[in-house]
């Protein structure tokens, strides 16, 4: 066969052979649209068998085809559906065959529609059959060549029916979701994209490591131009809705608006009805401004004129209303039969019109119409602050908020929420003190906020009432808020039913499941479109990358499916609440893992050494310094024959350790630093002579960049002074980032505003701010050493900036203070980078402050407890050239040999084994030894892989 494959040009390209059974192939789940089994295969096929074999076939329509009639097959086949476990299984029976068909999705799959997820903004898939570990089903596909420029912050992609739909710059195309294949593409003369996914600063040079194609809002401000249903896709292009296909792209269709000169600014499918924004803001054109290099700005394009809703099938209009003001495209929603749209303007467009008096904020309102009709049902004029409609299908509530976050309009809002009954618009609660990172995640019973870069979430909150959602904290069992931080990436965060998806450095997630904490896929990159979408049974991650030139060695699309047996690991938030302390419940140290992870049994695993990243802190000491560590993958690792060794807690461990302590007694937080730290990315941001603004800047050039003058900013919020406040003194506190020591020459002023706003990357953000009449003249002494935080790093008395501020009309406890500093010379210091980098600090020393007194505690320690605990030790041979009696050794438990002689070689039978040894009722009262000593024929030093304790004390569960 395979010379005969090979001669017609066909094998390794078209065909492969392999060798196998049902059983033994194993080949990748829910690829095969056709499998064909002979007479002879199926006459002595087993239930368990088949599975194997339909394991593979594609759901949609994917076939089993036995090219015989035979009424005994008949018999036989039907016999073994019902056996086996096959999902949307259906068995036809023609002339010529037996056909066993897979209609129809996955269990549990669901599909992604719109900007964010469906037409509710749920920013959520409900699919709940990808859950971690996840393994790899396909990767390659078609080149990042048919998707737009990442920093462009296009639509994401769209997965619905088993087809993956994405945008180009001037194409769509399709793939199968489960191998990845092109289905079609197709190109179009213009989309009319240019300045909203992509403008001028895009050059098409893909080797250059030039900075290519600056950040722009894109599909976050406009919202996406295209969606995706099951049998067809509508694509809005200038004033017509182009409707294709989705099984080959070709047109079968197209719609337009009434009125050719407006655009089709906002599509959605509800149902039957395509829903089309009947023209784009245009606030500009309203005050005669004239369009830059690149068109209108991205507010002009962030909202509608009004809506018009058609018969998505004949084309026919069912009704249309205009707005008010404008209805903004990330606040229109729809659910149960109605559509909710913000009627507003946005804050930047608001003070255009506003100096021109075309503006009145009071006939703000959030309106409800029927989804058919159009009748308004209700609307509300009370409290209208946000960006953002959410609204939850299960509670039938409706949320405003905003959706502020890095690389989104600067017009977005940061801070409150309103729950709405939304049958009738009353308020169910309130909030509008709280601050947060959008959008937010509507996901079942609760509201989860997101994280910029280097942050950590705002928290989590119950939909039906607001309060703040905690999880138990598995080694203290304290209750604290469910939060979760990320390092690097531009995205924000999407959800599934069982995991958060975002860039963090690499390809991102949160456990959902075992809220165990943030891991990596590792190896490649996500978008700064977000991007790693769970839909449709997989995690797709299309290759987001064009104008990508980071180092990530995977630049590929790929698929993720669930594979129990693959390696994950965590970072975690637990802990960091400094009232998350007390004494260890149950926890689990993983020695020489790379990271954390959560077991069935809800015991946390700690990586011992950290390999980084932010976990509880368990205090662990090794008394023998110079251990080794081992590590294998888990797959090479055998359970133990009692099944409780988990194969991930045996694949590493470390050799030698001599004796190992574990305090039971979690000691509160170390005191924090003085001051009020700078809170997030847009606190901290620089502006150079051309007046381009930089936030996430990788430090801190007080006074010249290389030469150029240029601003910097650092902002502080919540600031708890009153009008009436005296300070006794302030200073900023700065760390060292580069060392300097050439003279320098600094001028500090504040911005002179009651509230100050965060920074933005637009132009001039930071020097077009008003001064304060007072500034402050630093000359630092030279920074000598970096990682500094001390006297030299900190700037002159700024009591006359802050009493300026104070005066300032509308000033009160809780607001923001900016601070701009400018001048000649150069120190460079740490930026944000997270709450543990190193930056700004404002310090203020209030009247009567005694920071002796403050500095005092008095610790009272009672006599200490006797707490009783199971312990489970784990080991493993790591050698596979180890032979039994080579390496044995003692174990000695709070001074007490419990072992003698362990031999895991011998015991196993077979090095890469897991062995578990349990003791029970240990008695521990501040901390837990265990020592392994050699016995005195070993050859090898003994080995340990994990240590797991439970605490049996009643009171204590």
């Amino acid at each position: 066969m395979r010379v005969r494959y090979d001669a017609l040009g066909l094998y390794g390209s078209r065909i492969s052979a392999h060798r196998g059974t049902p059983a033994s192939f194993q080949a990748p789940q829910h690829i095969a649209r056709l499998t064909l089994l002979s007479n002879s295969i199926v006459q002595t096929l087993k239930a368990d068998h088949l599975e194997q074999i339909y394991r593979s076939v594609r759901p949609y329509g994917g076939v089993i085809w036995v090219p015989d009639s035979d009424q005994s097959l008949t018999d036989k086949l039907s016999r073994l559906l019902q056996e086996a476990d096959l999902p949307q299984a259906q068995l036809k029976t023609t002339a010529t065959g037996h056909l066993i068909s897979r209609e129809g999705a996955l269990p549990d799959s669901a599909d992604w529609t719109h900007q964010y997820g469906d037409i509710a903004n749920t920013v959520k898939s409900n699919d709940k059959r990808v859950k971690l570990p996840l393994g790899v089903l396909w990767f390659g596909g078609n080149t990042h060549e048919d998707i737009l420029p990442r920093h462009g912050h296009g639509p994401p992609e769209q997965v619905i029916g088993g087809g993956t739909f994405l945008e180009g710059m001037n194409s769509l195309s399709a793939r199968d979701v489960y191998t990845g294949q092109v289905l079609w593409r197709r190109e179009f003369e213009d989309l009319g994209t240019f300045g909203i996914y992509f403008n001028s600063t895009y050059e098409d040079t893909p080797l250059s490591t030039q900075y290519n194609q600056r950040h722009i809002p894109g599909a976050n401000a406009r919202g996406t131009n295209y969606i995706a249903t099951a049998d067809e896709v509508y694509l809005a292009m200038q004033h017509e809705c182009h409707v294709l296909d989705a099984r080959d792209g070709s047109t079968k269709r197209i719609i337009k608006l009434p009125d050719p000169q407006k655009e089709w600014a906002f599509i959605a499918v509800y149902d039957a009805i395509l829903l089309a924004g009947n023209g784009f803001g245009h606030f500009g054109k309203q005050v005669d401004e004239k369009p830059g290099k690149d068109g209108p700005s991205a507010t002009d394009l962030s909202a509608s004129q009004g809506l018009i809703a058609y018969d998505r099938h004949s084309g026919e209009i069912l009704w249309q209303v205009d707005a008010i003001h404008s209805f903004l495209h990330n606040a229109i929603v729809a659910g149960n039969n109605r559509i909710y749209c913000l009627d507003k303007l946005p804050a930047s467009a608001e003070k255009k019109l506003s100096r021109r008096g075309l503006v009145d904020p009071s006939k703000y309102r959030i309106v409800c119409f029927d989804v058919f009709t159009g009748k308004e049902l209700w609307s509300t004029r009370e409290s209208i602050f946000g960006s953002w409609l959410g609204y939850s299908e299960k509670h039938d509530l409706l949320l405003q908020a905003g959706a502020r976050a890095k690389d989104r309009l600067s017009d977005e809002i940061g801070q409150g929420m309103i729950a709405y009954h939304a049958k009738d618009g009353s308020i169910r609660w309130e909030n509008q003190k709280r601050k947060y990172t959008g959008p937010c995640v509507l996901h079942n019973d609760l509201i989860i906020t997101s994280a910029n870069s280097y942050e950590v979430s705002g928290g989590a909150f119950n939909i039906l009432d607001g309060t703040p959602y905690t999880i138990t904290n598995p080694i203290t069992r304290q209750k604290e808020p469910l939060k979760f931080s990320r390092s690097y990436g531009c995205n924000y965060v999407i959800a599934s039913e069982n995991l958060l998806t975002f860039r963090s450095g690499a390809a991102g997630f949160y456990d959902l499941q075992s809220q165990s904490g943030t891991g990596n896929f590792g190896g490649f990159k996500s978008s700064c479109t977000s991007n790693l979408v769970v839909a449709n049974g997989v995690l797709n991650a299309p290759d987001y990358t064009r104008t990508c030139s980071c180092s990530y060695q995977n630049q590929t699309s790929l698929a993720l499916i669930h594979m129990p047996e693959i390696e994950f690991w965590t970072n975690s938030q637990l802990g960091s609440d400094a009232k998350s302390t007390g004494t260890v419940k149950q926890a689990g140290i993983n020695f020489g893992a790379p990271g954390d992870r959560s077991s069935e049994n809800g015991t946390l695993w700690l990586d011992y050494p950290s390999v980084g990243g932010r976990s509880p802190d368990l205090k662990v000491t090794v008394s023998n310094k110079k251990y080794e560590v081992f590590r294998h993958h888990a797959l090479k690792i055998q359970n133990s024959s009692k099944n409780d060794g988990m194969n991930w807690v045996a694949a590493s461990g470390i050799i030698d350790p001599q004796k190992i302590t574990i305090a039971i007694q979690q000691d509160a937080n170390a005191e924090p630093l003085p001051g009020i730290p700078i809170a997030g990315v847009d606190d901290d941001a620089e502006e150079d002579s051309k007046g381009e603004v930089k936030l996430h800047s990788s430090d801190l050039e007080l006074g010249l960049d290389a030469g150029d003058p240029q601003v910097v900013g650092v902002r502080f919020s919540n600031v708890p002074l009153s009008a009436d406040d005296q300070v006794e003194s302030a200073w900023i506190q700065f760390t060292v980032d580069e060392t300097g020591k050439s003279p320098a020459r600094l001028k500090i002023e504040a911005e002179a505003a009651s509230d100050a706003a965060p920074f933005v990357e637009s132009k001039q953000n930071l020097s077009s701010r008003k001064r304060t009449k007072a500034n402050v003249e630093w000359s630092p002494p030279a920074w000598m050493k970096v990682d500094v935080h001390a006297e030299d790093q900190a700037t002159p008395d700024l009591k006359a900036l802050l009493q300026e501020i104070q005066s300032q009309p509308g000033w009160s406890k809780g607001n923001s203070i900016c601070f701009l500093i400018t001048g000649k010379g150069t120190r460079i210091a740490r930026s944000y980078k997270g709450a543990s980098s190193g930056s700004a600090r404002l310090v203020l020393k209030m009247k009567g402050d005694s920071s002796e007194d403050q500095n005092q505690e008095t610790k009272q320690l009672g006599a200490t407890a006797t707490h009783y605990y199971t312990v489970k030790l784990t080991f493993t041979e790591p050698d596979e050239t180890v032979k039994a009696g080579q390496r044995s050794f003692h174990i000695n438990l709070q001074g007490d040999q419990v072992q003698n002689s362990l031999d895991i070689r011998k015991q196993t039978g077979q090095a890469m084994q897991s062995q578990v040894l349990k003791f029970e009722k240990v008695p521990v009262e501040d901390r837990i030894e265990i020592e392994l000593t050699p016995t005195e024929q070993s050859e090898y030093l003994p080995v340990i892989s994990g240590i797991e304790l439970i605490s049996e004390n009643r009171a204590e569960q």
